[in-house]
């Protein structure tokens, strides 16, 4: 687990946590504390209109440093720190003090990682070359290599 994950998944030590996750301030996905549910392709989109959000806020010259967006049954609390956007996912009973207090600690530790990420970022992935078929022998009715138990089956 790697130490955004592990700064993300620590929030949910606070009752009423239900994930959360990280964008950098242009609004790609750094990492995500969330229920399946919420795909990465859905963070196309979110994370653009929350760094547009947050970009408005302080057109104005106001220094912003965080917002609740309040719905019915949960809230979206947004911290904006030097290097992204930290946004978490509560019920509407939280604890609030608590909360930002977990917020100030999980921005001190999700930095200096997003620093690292940012400064050596991944190497890219090597494009697959094409994949010569199986032998018809040892081909199943798809063309795919017959498998036990990780194996391939031959004959």
């Amino acid at each position: 687990m790697s130490g955004i994950s592990r700064a993300l998944a620590a929030l949910r030590d606070v009752a009423g946590v239900h994930g959360s996750f990280v964008l950098h301030p242009t609004g790609e996905l750094i990492g995500k504390d969330l229920p399946a549910v919420f795909h990465d392709e859905l963070f196309l989109e979110v994370g653009a209109r929350l760094s547009r959000f947050v970009e408005t806020l302080a057109a104005d010259g106001d220094e912003v440093s965080s917002a609740i967006l309040r719905f019915d049954e949960h809230r979206l609390y947004v911290t904006r720190f030097a290097h992204g956007l930290l946004a978490v996912i509560t019920a509407n009973d939280i604890n609030a003090a608590a909360l930002r207090m977990a917020l100030t600690l999980t921005t001190r530790r999700l930095e200096p990682e997003i620093v690292a990420m940012l400064s050596h970022p991944p190497p890219p992935v090597a494009s697959r070359g094409s994949v010569t078929p199986p032998p018809p022998s040892m081909a199943g009715s798809h063309g795919v290599p017959r498998t036990y138990r990780g194996r391939v089956i031959s004959g």
